[in-house]
């Protein structure tokens, strides 16, 4: 041990990790789900931020499956970690609007995005100039940065989903 680390530095980092897997990472479904209501023109409330617990297992389920496949494609090669990644992000909205499974909401959101992939992509290629400016503004500027660029990805959904709907 030549880095002096404390002695349960290794306690400490699974257990970091175990805290952003089991409640970090479902609070951001929940978060999602709450701008998805914004998109809707739904009214929102505090406790749709903690609507993921409805579907818990699948929420930590599908955020680990995705995280798996995006990191997988990130080794082969950067570009197929980028298809991922577009293909997978209606991902957190199914699982926690539509109860979806983690497997199915994979499915489901790798063929809602058919033909919406590039504007994803391009979304997300948007969010970098956004999140910088927000840093810049002395940090204060990172929440509605933040925010739009959340209000944003849940707005391609709504509209996709709107899209992809059967009509009746």
């Amino acid at each position: 041990n030549s880095f002096n680390l404390p002695p349960n530095f290794y306690s400490y980092i699974l257990f970091i990790i175990a805290y952003a897997v089991l409640v970090i990472n479902p609070l951001q479904y929940g978060i999602k789900y709450a701008y998805l209501k914004a998109a809707r023109g739904e009214k929102v409330e505090v406790r749709d931020m903690f609507s993921f617990t409805a579907n818990y297992v699948n929420a930590v389920l599908a955020n680990l499956l995705t995280g798996f496949i995006i990191g997988l494609g990130f080794v082969f090669l950067i570009i197929p970690g980028i298809v991922f990644a577009c293909k997978l992000a209606f991902v957190p909205y199914l699982v926690i609007d539509k109860k979806m499974g983690a497997v199915d909401a994979l499915k489901a959101s790798w063929s809602m995005t058919d033909g919406h992939a590039v504007d994803i992509f391009v979304m997300g290629l948007l969010t970098i100039p956004i999140f910088i400016v927000g840093l810049i503004l002395l940090f204060i500027g990172i929440i509605p940065a933040i925010m739009w660029i959340g209000m944003a990805f849940a707005s391609i959904y709504h509209g996709v989903e709107r899209m992809k709907a059967p009509k009746i």
